[in-house]
């Protein structure tokens, strides 16, 4: 069993954890013009950006029961000075008060970028902390603002509960949190070697994110990875498909391996090479891969997915197409998956050889 105790793998979680895309849930794209775009909503959302959605609501003519469904259930969420929405009405834990806390950290952070609402947010945490432990003791350290990283790690233990720790995903602080999870042992092939990896399969989770928070459960972390075992959310996966199989084991297998051979390569480093091994395994998924790609990539060096899903995009559609960027879906699904399969090896292979030259402890090189 992977010790979730140790405080130097909650702090690698913080740098490595990766946002899984649940494929199979992605929907079609919308042909109706007074129809609302899911694929561009849901791209917004996880590239942070709530207020373009709020004016994409403003402007749609809202046709269809679905839409206008969507749209009250968004606005109450986010168009107004408070959370209007059944975020509360969950079934109820003890974890539920600290939910809370990050709820609110997420709306503020989500509806004003001018700002960081980090500080905060940890100074809430301290003072939620210190009233916790006045009533149950379930520490013996000062509680502050440099012990709080491990406070909040024993009082999530104390509770019954696992914790990913006090840790960022993507530019916020979030909460993922569950009850229950299993040790398993895979085997997986990667481009340049197989071994087996430790997987944990985690179940009863209390939340899972501000991904989760943004998109109404549409979309949340699928998995992670440390330099000791690979996470998976087993709700998310079908096991025997090939999104458990390409998109979360060979995706967070690549970071399990380069976690090893370059201890101190960045998240979004790491995200251009898993990326690019997804590509190369990906049979029917490849095309859809491609979609989320495009539907996400930004040049943000902020968001590591969205910047390694623009750095990919653009580097294969220099070589495939010659142009700097290929924004139309259709193009590349005239192209043989085959195609796609040697230029997303020619690139990692390029990328591996660049890394070696560097040395081991090489830090950015994608750009």
């Amino acid at each position: 069993m992977c010790n979730l105790n140790e405080h130097q793998m909650m702090k690698k979680i913080s740098s490595v954890i990766f946002f899984v895309l649940l494929l199979c849930n992605l929907y079609a794209q919308q042909t109706d013009q007074n129809e609302l775009n899911y694929d561009q909503i849901y791209g917004f959302a996880l590239n942070q950006n709530v207020q373009a959605i709020l004016n994409k609501l403003d402007s749609a003519t809202v046709l269809n029961e679905k839409d206008k469904q969507f749209k009250t259930k968004f606005e109450n969420r986010f168009k107004y000075e408070y959370d209007k929405s059944d975020y509360h009405l969950k079934e109820d834990t003890t974890l539920n008060p600290l939910n809370r806390l990050y709820q609110e950290y997420w709306r503020k952070s989500l509806l004003d970028h001018s700002v960081s609402h980090d500080k905060e947010l940890i100074a809430k945490l301290v003072t939620f902390f210190k009233f916790q432990n006045s009533k149950h003791q379930f520490t013996n350290l000062k509680i502050s603002k440099k012990t709080s990283e491990k406070v909040y790690n024993e009082y999530i233990q104390a509770k019954g509960f696992h914790t990913t720790g006090l840790n960022k995903v993507g530019s916020f602080f979030d909460f993922l949190v569950w009850k229950n999870q299993i040790d398993t042992t895979y085997k997986i092939n990667l481009i340049n070697k197989t071994m087996p990896v430790n997987v944990i399969l985690m179940n009863g989770f209390v939340s899972l994110g501000w991904e989760e928070y943004v998109t109404f459960g549409r979309y949340y972390p699928g998995g992670w990875a440390t330099d000791k075992a690979l996470f998976c959310v087993k709700k998310a996966y079908d096991l025997n498909s090939e999104d458990f199989i390409v998109s979360y084991l060979h995706h967070e297998g690549q970071h399990f391996s380069d976690y090893k051979h370059y201890p101190k390569l960045i998240q979004r480093d790491l995200e251009y090479r898993a990326k690019l091994t997804e590509l190369y395994f990906a049979d029917q998924s490849i095309f859809l891969l491609i979609k989320n790609f495009l539907s996400v990539a930004k040049y943000d060096l902020s968001n590591p997915h969205s910047f390694a899903d623009y750095c990919i995009i653009r580097d294969l559609s220099q070589i495939l197409f010659n142009v700097d960027f290929q924004k139309d879906l259709i193009k590349w699904e005239q192209l043989p998956k085959s195609s796609i399969h040697e230029t997303a090896l020619q690139l990692f292979l390029l990328n591996t050889d660049k890394l070696n030259r560097a040395g081991k402890h090489v830090k950015c090189l994608v750009n």
